[in-house]
Protein backbone atom coordinates (compact mmCIF):
# COMPACT_ATOMS: atom_id res chain seq x y z
CA UNK A 1 0.00 0.00 0.00
CA UNK A 2 2.58 2.29 1.20
CA UNK A 3 5.03 1.41 -2.28
CA UNK A 4 2.09 3.45 -4.47
CA UNK A 5 2.64 6.88 -2.20
CA UNK A 6 6.61 7.12 -3.44
CA UNK A 7 7.80 8.51 -0.44
CA UNK A 8 10.40 5.72 0.92
CA UNK A 9 11.47 6.82 4.37
CA UNK A 10 8.61 4.49 5.93
CA UNK A 11 9.73 1.57 4.11
CA UNK A 12 13.05 1.35 6.25
CA UNK A 13 11.72 1.04 9.81
CA UNK A 14 10.68 -1.95 11.73
CA UNK A 15 7.46 -0.33 12.90
CA UNK A 16 6.00 -1.04 8.73
CA UNK A 17 6.53 -4.92 9.07
CA UNK A 18 5.12 -4.85 12.48
CA UNK A 19 1.58 -3.11 11.19
CA UNK A 20 1.37 -5.37 7.85
CA UNK A 21 1.80 -8.87 9.87
CA UNK A 22 -0.87 -7.38 12.21
CA UNK A 23 -2.94 -6.42 9.27
CA UNK A 24 -2.56 -9.78 7.59
CA UNK A 25 -3.49 -11.31 10.84
CA UNK A 26 -6.39 -9.42 11.09
CA UNK A 27 -8.09 -9.19 7.56
CA UNK A 28 -7.49 -13.07 7.44
CA UNK A 29 -8.48 -13.74 10.58
CA UNK A 30 -11.99 -11.45 10.35
CA UNK A 31 -12.38 -12.55 6.86
CA UNK A 32 -12.31 -16.60 7.66
CA UNK A 33 -14.54 -15.92 10.54
CA UNK A 34 -17.35 -14.04 8.81
CA UNK A 35 -16.61 -16.53 5.75
CA UNK A 36 -17.38 -19.77 8.28
CA UNK A 37 -20.46 -17.91 9.78
CA UNK A 38 -22.29 -16.72 6.68
CA UNK A 39 -21.45 -20.04 4.42
CA UNK A 40 -23.81 -22.06 6.85
CA UNK A 41 -26.20 -19.11 7.49
CA UNK A 42 -29.73 -20.08 6.92
CA UNK A 43 -32.64 -17.05 7.24
CA UNK A 44 -35.30 -17.63 10.16
CA UNK A 45 -37.77 -18.78 7.61
CA UNK A 46 -35.87 -21.16 6.49
CA UNK A 47 -36.73 -20.71 2.90
CA UNK A 48 -34.85 -22.38 -0.28
CA UNK A 49 -33.39 -18.85 -2.18
CA UNK A 50 -30.47 -17.00 -0.70
CA UNK A 51 -30.65 -14.52 1.44
CA UNK A 52 -29.55 -11.15 0.79
CA UNK A 53 -27.26 -10.66 4.43
CA UNK A 54 -26.22 -14.39 3.34
CA UNK A 55 -24.68 -12.99 0.25
CA UNK A 56 -23.83 -9.69 1.69
CA UNK A 57 -21.88 -11.65 4.81
CA UNK A 58 -19.83 -14.10 2.62
CA UNK A 59 -18.67 -10.68 0.43
CA UNK A 60 -17.49 -9.34 2.77
CA UNK A 61 -15.93 -12.28 4.11
CA UNK A 62 -14.26 -12.39 0.34
CA UNK A 63 -12.90 -8.91 0.23
CA UNK A 64 -11.34 -9.33 3.92
CA UNK A 65 -9.10 -12.21 2.79
CA UNK A 66 -8.33 -10.36 -0.37
CA UNK A 67 -6.98 -7.85 1.83
CA UNK A 68 -5.44 -9.70 3.91
CA UNK A 69 -3.83 -11.22 0.83
CA UNK A 70 -2.68 -7.50 -0.15
CA UNK A 71 -0.74 -7.10 3.24
CA UNK A 72 0.69 -10.15 3.10
CA UNK A 73 2.05 -9.28 -0.75
CA UNK A 74 2.77 -5.75 1.13
CA UNK A 75 4.78 -7.57 4.03
CA UNK A 76 6.72 -9.73 2.04
CA UNK A 77 7.79 -6.25 -0.08
CA UNK A 78 8.33 -4.33 3.21
CA UNK A 79 10.60 -7.12 4.69
CA UNK A 80 12.66 -7.12 1.47
CA UNK A 81 13.75 -3.51 1.20
CA UNK A 82 14.21 -3.46 5.29
CA UNK A 83 16.63 -6.31 4.89
CA UNK A 84 18.26 -5.07 1.86
CA UNK A 85 18.73 -1.64 3.46
CA UNK A 86 19.67 -3.35 7.22
CA UNK A 87 22.41 -5.87 5.97
CA UNK A 88 23.77 -3.97 2.98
Amino acid sequence: MSYCFGNSDHKKTLVEIIMNFVGTFMFVAVGGTALHYWHGYQPEQKFIYDAPERQIGLAVGSLCVIEGAAYLIDLILSFLHYAKEEFQ
